[in-house]
């Protein structure tokens, strides 16, 4: 994650960035990329849930459907 965002990327996509994480270490990730939050668009697949405060738009999929949040 950190050589891509040294790459000053327009998106960074992430699938599952918090899988192999700890509850604490997913926290630490979550206000790393929350102090990048205005430079790129970020887009994350996870199955960790978030206060949808955290990001602009919220979406779930739910009987297999996309859902806004």
């Amino acid at each position: 994650i950190i050589r891509s965002i040294l790459k000053k990327p327009k998106v960074l996509i992430l699938d599952e960035p918090f899988s192999s994480l700890d509850k604490e270490n997913q926290k630490n990730l979550i206000e790393f990329l929350m102090e990048y939050k205005n430079k790129f668009t970020l887009i994350m697949s996870t199955h960790v849930n978030f206060s949808s405060e955290l990001f602009d738009l919220n979406f779930e999929i739910k009987n297999k459907k996309l859902e806004r949040l």
